[in-house]
């Protein structure tokens, strides 16, 4: 009886082993302060085996994003696991804008640490941002209160204003950084239940 090749395992294993230490460094230190050696060091491999996984570091960062999205999103929605309707969307957005998730960015949404280097990296970085936000927006769309291009726009909304406040209170002292996420909470909670319009009406005098 032929015994099963096992090497094809063995190999995404240890791929998996470096892109779960690359998207925790790179959300950690940023893109330019990440080297490959560092990596690899993280991901209990020697540095010459890298090159037989991925062609380059640029290739590395754009999978640790596809990576660190699936991991911040599906660890995010696991704390919210079990609620339905508007107390599933409360709690999602008070697991984001926690303490915790402020305080380990190598385990958090790649949005606050990494979208400014996204937008500078090449496309495959920026194709993998994109598909990981789609893919978010696929679990969240439906759970809110409006037709799919309504809930699309919200849900944007929603993650620009929060990944946003994450990033300032991580630069605040923690009384601030508190009083910040508080006030985006309740403006977010509004704007994906329905309380809240994404484009309110201009008042009078205003520029058209």
């Amino acid at each position: 009886m032929n015994q099963p090749d096992t090497t094809d395992t063995k190999g995404s294993k240890t791929r998996g082993r470096i892109l779960r230490a690359a998207a925790a460094r790179f959300r950690r230190q940023g893109y330019v302060e990440t080297s490959v050696n560092q990596v690899m060091r993280d991901a209990g491999l020697t540095h010459g085996g890298f090159y037989a996984h991925f062609p380059s570091k640029e290739d590395l960062f754009a999978e640790a994003v596809r990576q660190a999205t699936d991991e911040s999103g599906d660890g995010l929605e696991s704390q919210v696991e079990g609620l339905q309707g508007a107390a599933w969307v409360e709690a999602w957005v008070e697991a984001y804008l926690s303490d915790a998730h402020c305080e380990h960015s190598e385990q958090g949404c790649p949005m606050p640490s990494l979208m400014p280097e996204v937008a500078r990296a090449g496309s495959g970085a920026r194709e993998a941002f994109v598909a990981g936000l789609a893919r978010r927006l696929e679990r969240l769309c439906p759970r809110l209160p409006f037709e799919r291009e309504e809930a699309e726009r919200r849900a944007l909304s929603a993650f620009a204003h929060m990944a946003g406040a994450v990033m300032l209170a991580r630069a605040l002292d923690s009384e601030s950084s508190a009083t910040l996420r508080g006030d985006v909470s309740r403006a977010v909670k509004e704007l994906l239940l329905g309380q809240r319009d994404v484009n309110p009406p201009r008042t009078t005098g205003e520029e058209s």
